[in-house]
């Protein structure tokens, strides 16, 4: 909701500045009121204060947008829809119009209803990742897995700083054989979106994903994060020939994260946050000899960046938290200077996502 708050008022304001009159001035003010209300729970007073809203400045499509959404978070999605096909009919609306149509069919359980209007919305904003997140969480709800991840991976190529499809994806490879994929969707999706609740779960499952896809034996260790499987025994690496992207992702880390589980073993059971980091660092430093695809990876050239200002370890902390807070709590005690350093550079230089760097495995 934070978001839609934000949205609201940068849509407001450039009104304000388009018409400069009181009227539109108090609609505002009523407007901002009344999504706070929306927030804390007050469904009826907020729908009573965008009424007023609208009044003022009819011409203004958002009042009763807003109005549409407080009655689809009452549930009542029949009156929401009955606004909505009005304000569909006006100008200069945003792609959130025709989400929020199709969300409340969907919630309705008319999944053709849905499907046409994300489609339609599809024909006016083809690069709105907003729509191709829901038209993918329809297939996603029927279990189709497979083609939901084709919606969320174009919604990704169109508007590559959309988080949401990087997190929707990012949960179905995490599910398949390929969960690498996750990895890198997952880690981006947390530079995107900072500081939610969906940034700590995806920490706790990127960490899980490493945990899950690292076995070790007395004899062995094993990584297997695609369908292909990179194993140390003794002095000798085991691997079948690298013939795509995917393979050289899962040599080099197998290859060296291996290595670093076997060094540590001995003294270490469990695998823990300082194991992770010192992987990730060894295999980024590795991936970068045998990555000769020219597939763009913004996440790896993002870590490089990070690794070059002498940051790597604090970020990996940061990555990987929720999946061990012991062993990130008792980092922070020791490292609180350091990781304070970070979070200022970190806040300073985000990762840009663009449709020139944009990361699909399709691509490869």
């Amino acid at each position: 909701m934070k978001t839609q708050l934000l949205y609201f008022f940068t849509l407001i304001l450039s009104f304000n500045i388009l018409y400069g009159q009181s009227n539109q001035e108090k609609a505002k003010e009523l407007g901002y009121e009344a999504v706070i209300i929306m927030d804390k729970g007050n469904i009826q007073k907020s729908i009573e204060l965008l009424e007023e809203a609208q009044k003022l400045d009819p011409e203004n499509y958002l009042y009763p947008y807003e109005i549409a959404v407080a009655y689809t978070r009452n549930k009542e999605y029949k009156k929401s829809l009955a606004i909505l096909e009005d304000v569909i009919k006006r100008p200069n609306i945003e792609a959130l119009v025709y989400q929020l149509m199709g969300n409340n069919y969907s919630l309705l359980g008319d999944r053709e209803s849905a499907i046409k209007t994300y489609e339609k919305g599809l024909e006016y904003f083809p690069n709105a990742g907003g729509l191709y997140l829901e038209r993918g969480t329809v297939e996603a709800l029927q279990k189709n897995y497979e083609e939901a991840l084709t919606f969320y991976e174009k919604g990704i190529e169109v508007d590559p700083d959309f988080p949401s499809n990087y997190f929707k994806a990012a949960v179905i490879y995490f599910n398949s054989n390929t969960p690498n994929w996750g990895i890198i969707y997952g880690e981006i999706f947390m530079n995107l979106e900072r500081g939610s609740s969906r940034t700590e779960e995806m920490s706790y499952w990127l960490y899980i994903a490493y945990e899950e896809k690292i076995q070790v034996d007395d004899e062995s260790v094993t990584l297997s994060l695609t369908n292909f499987a990179g194993t140390k025994k003794g002095d000798d690496i085991e691997v079948d020939p690298i013939v795509a992207y995917h393979k050289a992702f899962e040599f080099s880390l197998g290859l060296v994260g291996a290595t670093e589980v076997v060094k540590t073993k001995k003294s270490k059971r469990r695998i823990d946050l300082a194991m992770l980091h010192r992987i990730r660092r060894s295999f980024l430093e590795t991936f970068a000899e045998v990555d000769t695809f020219q597939v763009p990876n913004p996440i790896l050239d993002y870590q490089r960046k990070v690794q070059k200002i002498g940051h790597l370890e604090a970020y990996n902390y940061w990555v990987l938290s929720q999946g061990d807070m012991d062993s990130f709590e008792d980092w922070l005690r020791k490292n609180e200077k350091k990781f304070d350093a970070f979070i200022e550079w970190f806040a300073e230089n985000p990762l840009e996502m663009t449709t020139e760097n944009v990361f699909s495995p399709s691509k490869l």
